[in-house]
């Protein structure tokens, strides 16, 4: 059922359903004056992929929030559900944002022209020589967004030859700097903070995996959340020493909550500052960052777990979230053989090969 131009109910026959779950970006108007038949309608095209465009909803009603709770609690988790999920929205909402900038009185919220393609800079601070290049390589292939990379290379491990290689990769903006081993973590994200130049900041892990939508992904919740700080949990994650990826629980999924993977975090470089910047400590820089945010009355949020993996290495000394695999697997709600990135909405098999 949907909504037809007097506010009523309309049978919506199994074919149109199916044409709404195949299109990409479709926006439904609706008008609801706010009873449980509308309520239904809404949450019925919601459920088949719609983005629904309500005329004349208050913005906090509790009819529609217990209907679209029950809609989600009533089935049981499912990557494939979960997954389409992720991709409907990510079409719809940047078909609606391409739209708006093609508008000639389009602003943002500070009365400014909205930008058709978000601009992001990435920090990148390695310490790890045979992780650098698969990382920009990745950072290269993101997709609709335009992306300045800050390198900041830390230790005396580091080689013309291996400065030459990253900019012989990244044809784009890019920024690279070197850091003395003594300097911490938070020191050197702090330097490479003050070159960024995008709109947004961002800091990406050497070690993890990325998908080509995650930088899409943090931009439009940083949009459509208001949250000052906004990430991903990390809901898949690849246990080296045990050769297997789990997907940990996702339910928490978009929602403000303070626990993101540090790899994913994205805000903006006046944030930082507000935060009184990235701490001067060698470990917990991203959990220290989100507690400042919280104690100035910032708010962080979670958007989904897809596009990203973290990568837990056996060696001692390779991270500084220190877990052992029974932590992570303690946890899981789905395992998967080997390096399972396509679990996980990844498609890289450079990176499969080169492992292993």
């Amino acid at each position: 059922t949907h909504l037809g131009d007097d506010g009523g109910p309309v049978a919506l026959d199994r074919r149109r359903v199916a044409w709404l779950r195949s299109r990409r970006g479709v926006v439904v108007p609706a008008r609801w004056a706010g009873d449980e038949v509308g309520a239904d309608a809404i949450t019925t095209l919601c459920a088949a992929g719609a983005l629904v465009e309500i005329d004349g909803a208050p913005p906090d009603d509790a009819l529609l929030d217990v209907r679209l709770l029950e809609a989600l609690s009533n089935r049981a988790p499912d990557v494939t559900d979960d997954l389409r999920s992720v991709r409907l929205r990510r079409a719809a909402l940047g078909r609606l944002w391409s739209v708006a900038a093609d508008a000639a009185d389009a602003t943002d919220a500070d009365g400014g022209r909205v930008a058709e393609r978000p601009s992001i800079s990435v920090l990148l601070a390695s310490r790890r020589p045979g992780d650098i290049l698969p990382a920009v390589g990745r950072i290269a292939r993101q997709r609709d967004v335009d992306v300045q990379l800050v390198v900041g290379l830390h230790g005396p491990a580091w080689s013309d030859a291996e400065r030459e290689a990253i900019a012989e990769l990244w044809t784009g903006d890019l920024s690279i700097s070197q850091h003395a081993d003594d300097e911490t973590l938070g020191s050197m994200l702090g330097a490479l903070t003050a070159r960024a130049e995008g709109s947004l900041v961002t800091k990406w892990d050497d070690d993890d995996w990325y998908g080509t939508d995650h930088l899409t992904d943090l931009t439009l919740a940083h949009r459509y959340s208001g949250a000052d700080i906004v990430g991903k949990l990390a809901e898949f994650v690849f246990l080296e020493g045990s050769d297997v990826t789990i997907r940990r629980s996702s339910a928490a999924a978009e929602s403000y909550a303070s626990n993101l993977a540090g790899g994913t975090l994205c805000t903006t470089r006046g944030w930082i500052d507000e935060a009184g910047g990235w701490p001067d400590v060698p470990r917990h820089v991203d959990r220290l960052l989100l507690d400042a945010t919280l104690d100035r009355g910032g708010s962080t949020y979670r958007t989904h777990g897809f596009q990203y993996v973290l990568r837990r290495q056996p060696t001692a000394g390779a991270h500084t979230w220190t877990a052992p695999d029974e932590y992570f697997l303690a946890s899981a709600v789905e395992r998967f053989d080997g390096l399972a990135l396509a679990a996980a909405d990844i498609d890289d098999p450079g990176d499969r090969e080169r492992l292993r």
